[in-house]
Protein backbone atom coordinates (compact mmCIF):
# COMPACT_ATOMS: atom_id res chain seq x y z
CA UNK A 1 0.00 0.00 0.00
CA UNK A 2 1.29 3.29 -1.20
CA UNK A 3 2.12 5.42 2.43
CA UNK A 4 3.75 8.40 1.12
CA UNK A 5 3.61 10.95 -1.75
CA UNK A 6 6.16 10.82 -4.71
CA UNK A 7 6.74 14.14 -4.30
CA UNK A 8 6.85 16.81 -1.22
CA UNK A 9 3.03 18.34 -0.45
CA UNK A 10 3.16 20.08 2.33
CA UNK A 11 -0.19 19.08 4.39
CA UNK A 12 0.06 15.57 2.85
CA UNK A 13 -1.85 12.63 5.28
CA UNK A 14 0.76 10.69 5.16
CA UNK A 15 0.27 10.44 9.08
CA UNK A 16 -3.17 8.54 8.66
CA UNK A 17 -2.41 6.54 5.71
CA UNK A 18 -1.97 2.97 7.34
CA UNK A 19 -4.84 3.84 9.54
CA UNK A 20 -6.85 4.96 6.32
CA UNK A 21 -5.32 1.64 4.86
CA UNK A 22 -7.14 -0.26 8.06
CA UNK A 23 -10.38 1.45 7.99
CA UNK A 24 -10.86 0.61 4.37
CA UNK A 25 -10.00 -2.70 4.47
CA UNK A 26 -12.31 -3.40 7.78
CA UNK A 27 -15.32 -1.88 5.68
CA UNK A 28 -14.79 -3.91 3.00
CA UNK A 29 -15.07 -6.69 4.92
CA UNK A 30 -18.34 -5.60 6.41
CA UNK A 31 -19.16 -5.38 2.77
CA UNK A 32 -20.08 -1.75 3.37
CA UNK A 33 -17.39 -0.94 0.58
CA UNK A 34 -16.55 -2.63 -2.87
CA UNK A 35 -15.10 -2.25 -6.11
CA UNK A 36 -18.35 -0.87 -6.98
CA UNK A 37 -17.98 2.27 -4.50
CA UNK A 38 -17.37 5.13 -5.48
CA UNK A 39 -15.38 7.06 -3.22
CA UNK A 40 -14.85 11.24 -3.18
CA UNK A 41 -11.83 13.03 -2.25
CA UNK A 42 -12.82 16.22 -1.41
CA UNK A 43 -9.80 17.28 -0.23
CA UNK A 44 -7.39 15.64 -2.47
CA UNK A 45 -4.01 16.93 -2.47
CA UNK A 46 -1.44 14.97 -3.21
CA UNK A 47 -4.09 12.01 -4.00
CA UNK A 48 -2.56 10.18 -1.34
CA UNK A 49 -5.72 8.58 0.18
CA UNK A 50 -7.47 8.28 -2.83
CA UNK A 51 -4.34 6.13 -4.25
CA UNK A 52 -4.88 3.96 -1.20
CA UNK A 53 -8.85 3.79 -2.27
CA UNK A 54 -8.19 2.83 -5.73
CA UNK A 55 -5.07 0.29 -4.44
CA UNK A 56 -7.21 -1.64 -1.32
CA UNK A 57 -11.37 -1.42 -3.15
CA UNK A 58 -10.40 -1.34 -6.96
CA UNK A 59 -13.44 1.45 -6.83
CA UNK A 60 -13.81 4.43 -8.63
CA UNK A 61 -12.06 7.35 -7.11
CA UNK A 62 -13.25 11.45 -7.40
CA UNK A 63 -10.07 13.46 -6.54
CA UNK A 64 -10.47 17.05 -6.10
CA UNK A 65 -6.94 17.98 -7.66
CA UNK A 66 -7.12 22.07 -6.48
CA UNK A 67 -3.43 21.99 -6.14
CA UNK A 68 -3.01 20.89 -9.61
CA UNK A 69 -1.00 18.10 -7.99
CA UNK A 70 -1.17 15.86 -11.20
CA UNK A 71 0.51 18.33 -13.85
CA UNK A 72 3.87 18.25 -10.47
CA UNK A 73 3.79 14.51 -11.15
CA UNK A 74 3.73 14.65 -14.76
CA UNK A 75 7.04 16.60 -14.84
CA UNK A 76 8.41 13.82 -12.43
CA UNK A 77 10.86 12.66 -15.17
CA UNK A 78 11.86 16.09 -15.52
CA UNK A 79 12.31 16.59 -12.03
CA UNK A 80 14.37 13.35 -11.38
CA UNK A 81 16.86 14.74 -14.46
CA UNK A 82 17.13 17.70 -13.03
CA UNK A 83 17.53 16.29 -9.71
CA UNK A 84 20.81 14.46 -10.94
CA UNK A 85 21.79 17.69 -12.54
CA UNK A 86 22.26 19.55 -9.96
CA UNK A 87 23.86 16.91 -7.91
CA UNK A 88 26.56 16.81 -10.49
CA UNK A 89 27.09 20.77 -10.08
CA UNK A 90 26.95 19.99 -6.28
CA UNK A 91 29.61 17.21 -6.65
CA UNK A 92 27.96 15.19 -4.70
CA UNK A 93 28.39 16.47 -1.75
CA UNK A 94 26.03 15.50 1.26
CA UNK A 95 23.05 17.39 1.72
CA UNK A 96 22.98 16.23 5.39
CA UNK A 97 24.91 19.58 6.76
CA UNK A 98 21.86 21.89 4.44
CA UNK A 99 24.87 23.46 3.33
CA UNK A 100 24.74 26.96 2.02
CA UNK A 101 25.46 27.56 -1.40
CA UNK A 102 28.29 29.28 -3.04
CA UNK A 103 27.71 32.04 -5.14
CA UNK A 104 29.03 30.16 -8.32
CA UNK A 105 26.89 27.37 -7.49
CA UNK A 106 24.02 29.41 -7.41
CA UNK A 107 25.31 30.80 -10.35
CA UNK A 108 25.44 27.67 -12.18
CA UNK A 109 22.17 26.41 -10.52
CA UNK A 110 20.46 29.42 -12.50
CA UNK A 111 22.06 28.66 -15.87
CA UNK A 112 20.93 25.02 -15.46
CA UNK A 113 17.37 25.68 -14.68
CA UNK A 114 17.51 28.96 -17.51
CA UNK A 115 17.39 26.05 -19.93
CA UNK A 116 14.50 24.74 -19.15
CA UNK A 117 10.71 26.60 -20.17
CA UNK A 118 8.90 27.24 -16.95
CA UNK A 119 6.32 24.90 -17.93
CA UNK A 120 8.88 22.50 -17.77
CA UNK A 121 9.93 22.85 -13.81
CA UNK A 122 7.75 22.19 -10.26
CA UNK A 123 9.12 24.53 -8.40
CA UNK A 124 7.40 23.50 -5.27
CA UNK A 125 9.87 20.59 -5.75
CA UNK A 126 13.06 22.56 -6.59
CA UNK A 127 11.62 24.49 -3.86
CA UNK A 128 12.99 21.59 -1.13
CA UNK A 129 15.67 21.36 -3.09
CA UNK A 130 17.07 24.62 -2.83
CA UNK A 131 15.36 26.80 0.05
CA UNK A 132 14.93 27.45 3.67
CA UNK A 133 12.90 24.28 5.09
CA UNK A 134 9.27 25.51 4.29
CA UNK A 135 9.81 28.00 2.35
CA UNK A 136 8.14 27.71 -1.33
CA UNK A 137 8.56 29.66 -4.69
CA UNK A 138 5.45 29.19 -7.08
CA UNK A 139 8.00 31.15 -10.15
CA UNK A 140 11.43 31.59 -10.99
CA UNK A 141 11.73 34.86 -10.01
CA UNK A 142 11.00 33.82 -6.34
CA UNK A 143 12.81 30.83 -6.26
CA UNK A 144 15.93 32.45 -8.20
CA UNK A 145 15.45 35.38 -5.06
CA UNK A 146 15.51 32.80 -2.65
CA UNK A 147 18.20 30.19 -3.59
CA UNK A 148 20.70 29.31 -0.83
CA UNK A 149 20.50 25.80 0.71
CA UNK A 150 21.56 22.61 -0.65
CA UNK A 151 18.89 20.24 0.32
CA UNK A 152 18.69 18.07 -2.78
CA UNK A 153 17.45 14.82 -2.51
CA UNK A 154 19.46 12.61 -2.39
CA UNK A 155 17.57 9.06 -3.72
CA UNK A 156 16.01 8.94 -7.05
CA UNK A 157 12.48 9.92 -7.89
CA UNK A 158 10.88 6.85 -9.11
CA UNK A 159 9.57 8.01 -12.71
CA UNK A 160 7.72 4.32 -13.34
CA UNK A 161 4.31 5.69 -12.85
CA UNK A 162 1.35 4.01 -11.80
CA UNK A 163 -1.80 5.22 -9.42
CA UNK A 164 -4.32 7.48 -10.50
Amino acid sequence: MTIKSPIPFLGQKRNVAVSFGKLLSFLALQGKLNKDSIIIDAFGGSGLLSQISYEILGCKVIWNDFDNFAARLELLPQTEQIRQELLKILNNKSNRQKARLSKQEIEQIKELLDSYKDSELDFITLSTFLLFSQNYAKDREELYRQIRYHRVRLKPYDVGGGGI
